[in-house]
């Protein structure tokens, strides 16, 4: 007899076999039966949901950066669905989420300033950006010394043309200052950066 699967000639043990192993059986009838094997996936992985996560778990453990390109590539492509996870998470976790923004927030002050800017230039139209790299950059040039008083101070972003009256974020509009300074100047037109 002819194996239904690989083609091989066996000798039948019973007369209804019509196939030389279990493995061609069930090769043959995972290849013809796709929609009854999909629906057997799908119980298999409710029944078994806890041991899928820990092998999945696993897995990732060993494998970090497929790991974090899958999840990225996840995040990208489902983006309702990951929003909708975000704030799950967020709702049954505030006090872990507070912190962890708090914490984050203290490491990169730079990009709370920058985003502030950005925030307040996107209300009132005026547009314009700068990135925490970018700021960085402008208090090295005046070697962090607050343009006003000369004094090495921590610095605040000043606006040149305050956003009130249409001054944009953009860098050719922003000037450190320290904050006592930036305080005294309000929203006066004042360009500290001319000689």
């Amino acid at each position: 007899m002819i194996c239904l699967e690989c083609g091989k000639e066996f000798e039948p043990y019973r007369s209804s076999n019509k196939y030389c192993s279990s493995k061609c059986s069930k090769v043959y009838w995972w290849k013809n039966n796709p929609e009854k094997r999909k629906t057997s996936a799908k119980k298999s992985s409710r029944n078994n949901a806890e041991k899928r996560r820990e092998r999945q778990r696993r897995y990732d453990n060993k494998n970090v950066e497929k790991a974090t390109i899958r999840v990225r590539e996840w995040r990208r492509n489902n983006p309702d669905k990951r929003k909708a996870q975000d704030k799950k998470w967020s709702d049954n976790h505030r006090e872990q989420r507070r912190q962890s923004v708090s914490a984050w927030a203290k490491e990169h002050p730079e990009n709370i300033r920058a985003n502030g800017h950005k925030r307040r230039t996107k209300i009132t139209e005026a547009g314009g950006y700068f990135t925490p790299e970018e700021w960085l950059t402008l208090c090295v040039a005046c070697d962090f010394k607050c343009l006003c008083c000369k004094k090495k101070e921590p610095l605040t972003a000043d606006h040149v043309i305050p956003v009130s009256k249409g001054g944009t974020s953009w860098l050719s509009n922003i000037q450190p200052l320290c904050k006592p300074c930036n305080s005294r100047k309000k929203d006066k037109t004042i360009d500290y950066r001319e000689p």
